[in-house]
Order: structure tokens, then C-alpha cells, then sequence
């Protein structure tokens, strides 16, 4: 027979932060607000027939293990403006939003979006950067009207800048670090 006792470790496991995080954005999307979570968990919508296939097909084919500790390397934050680009040639879907640091290796990130956005017209960008904006538009990296965010930023912060370009406006005097 199984001892049923918890042990005294499993009681002081505190809930889950990521799980509160999520519960609390879907409290307030059904409130009206608009939300956008960086909180894991479930997606908002069905599962499309094309990725569903490719689990059916994947199963088939015995693809059945977990993925290498590093992960895909396609689902990663690019450093190289070459990676960005050779991805997001790759991916069939609509991309609405580039979130870029201004400084990379090889390509700059407004290079980057240049780029993406001959083939990608409904492409919007955020630049993020360490450097102020005044220093950037000085150093001619940005003209003054690109969507902007100085680091280190807030969660919060960050939001509402996504938001903002999402949504065509300016990115607030708050969202900006």
C-alpha cells in the first residue's frame, strides 16, 4: 500500500506565478480590456488543422520525444539579423509585429525590418534599445517617429507599447522605460 502522507516539501510549494499571471489576464479580457499575456499557458483559440496534422503525421512517423534541452532553434530569440530574416522567409503566416533591439550583429534591427517589410507590407516594428532615443535618432540608427522603447523596461511597459503600434498609435511616454 502507498503512503498517501504529502510530504512537508509538497505542502510549501507556493502556486504557481505563471498560472496567476494567466488567470489574471483572462479575468480581464473577459472584463473587455484588452490584454496581451506573455503569461504561459493554453492558447485563445483552436488549435489550426495544419498544426494538428502535423502532430497526426509526427506520431505516425514516431517523432514522439521530448525535443533537446536547448529546444528548437526556429522558435528562439534571433540575436543576428540574418537568422530573423531566414526565419521569417520560412513562415507562411501573417507576422504582425517585429519587437527588435536597434543594435545587432551584422544587421541593424531597422535593417532587418527594411527587409521584411518588402514582403510583408502590414509588418509593424518596436525598436528596443539601451541607448536613449535622442541618442539614436542623433546617430541616425532611427528617424524620431520610429516606435521606440528604452531599456530596461517593465513587463507592463512593453505591453502597452506592443499595444500601441498594434493598434497604430504612438508608443505612450510611460511605455518608453
Amino acid at each position: 500500500m502507498r503512503d498517501s502522507r504529502v510530504s512537508a516539501r509538497v505542502r510549501a510549494l507556493k502556486p504557481s506565478e505563471t498560472l496567476a499571471l494567466g488567470a489574471r489576464a483572462r479575468e480581464l479580457k473577459a472584463q473587455g480590456h484588452s490584454v496581451i499575456s506573455f503569461a504561459a499557458g493554453e492558447p485563445d483559440f483552436d488549435t489550426p488543422e495544419d498544426v494538428r496534422e502535423a502532430g497526426i503525421q509526427a506520431i505516425r512517423a514516431g517523432h514522439t520525444r521530448y525535443t533537446a534541452v536547448g529546444g528548437h532553434i526556429e522558435l528562439k530569440v534571433w540575436r543576428e539579423g540574418r537568422d530573423a530574416l531566414r526565419v521569417a522567409g520560412q513562415y507562411p503566416q501573417r507576422i504582425d509585429i517585429m519587437v527588435t533591439d536597434v543594435v545587432m550583429p551584422e544587421l541593424s534591427g531597422r535593417e532587418v525590418y527594411q527587409r521584411l517589410s518588402k514582403s510583408r507590407p502590414q509588418l509593424r516594428v518596436l525598436y528596443l534599445s539601451g541607448y536613449t532615443d535622442d541618442e539614436i535618432v542623433r546617430r541616425g540608427l532611427l528617424d524620431s517617429t520610429a516606435a521606440f522603447v528604452q531599456k530596461p523596461f517593465t513587463a507592463i511597459h512593453l505591453a502597452g507599447a506592443v499595444r500601441a503600434v498594434l493598434d497604430g498609435r504612438k508608443v505612450p511616454a510611460e511605455a518608453a522605460g
